[in-house]
């Protein structure tokens, strides 16, 4: 498998449920800061998967087959565009065959906003992170991931709480035969306002 670089077209909006604009507690997010959170939240994740595999060239053929796998590679933080940032702490663990190298190894990561300001007044703080949780299969020539993602927080317009943040029903999905397959959907309240993975 090669690195996953580039991983995540764009997101496909979906908004749903005015807001009332003459009820200051019902500010709706703008399906661009939506989608801003969305990205910032995969690319980490993406980034992290990427230093966690290549650390021990797994599915490039580099790989010294190992009885038992554990990669824990440093904490990363992401900047946002404002100012904060996004944290990713990352475990890969389990066994392959010391003949073969194959086999499933498990995948846990943990990521918050923290203070993470996505311009235009709006922000976002995990409460307390996303968790992002799975299996790698290695087998032959076929390596695969199956990820959950899961968590929440507050979203703030001008240091003011206006709503919630969560994942829907997300499923992230790869293999190097086919690619990427997402599916569930990252939404903001009031609204609510979706991306759709």
């Amino acid at each position: 498998m090669r690195p996953l670089i580039a991983l995540f077209a764009a997101a496909s909006l979906a908004t749903a449920c005015s807001s009332n604009p003459s009820a200051p507690d019902e500010t709706q997010a703008p399906a661009s800061v939506v989608n801003a959170a969305l990205n910032l939240m995969l690319n980490s994740f993406t980034s992290s998967f990427n230093k966690s595999v290549s650390s021990r060239g797994v599915g490039r053929g580099e790989i010294r087959p190992l009885v038992q796998v554990f990669v824990q590679p440093p904490d990363q933080r992401v900047a946002c565009s404002g100012g904060g940032y996004v944290s990713t702490s990352a475990t890969m663990s389990g066994n392959v065959s010391n003949t073969t190298g194959e086999g499933t190894v498990n995948w846990q990561s943990y990521q918050s906003f923290i203070d993470c300001n996505l311009g235009g007044g709006w922000t976002i703080r995990s409460n307390p992170y996303e968790s992002f949780g799975g299996t790698i299969g290695l087998f032959a020539n076929h390596t695969s991931l199956n990820v959950r993602v899961s968590g929440g927080g507050n979203i703030f317009q001008n240091d003011r709480v206006v709503g919630t943040y969560y994942w829907t029903g997300v499923l992230l999905q790869w293999d190097n035969l086919t690619g990427w397959s997402n599916s569930g959907q990252f939404c903001v309240t009031p609204g609510p306002v979706c991306a759709k993975l």
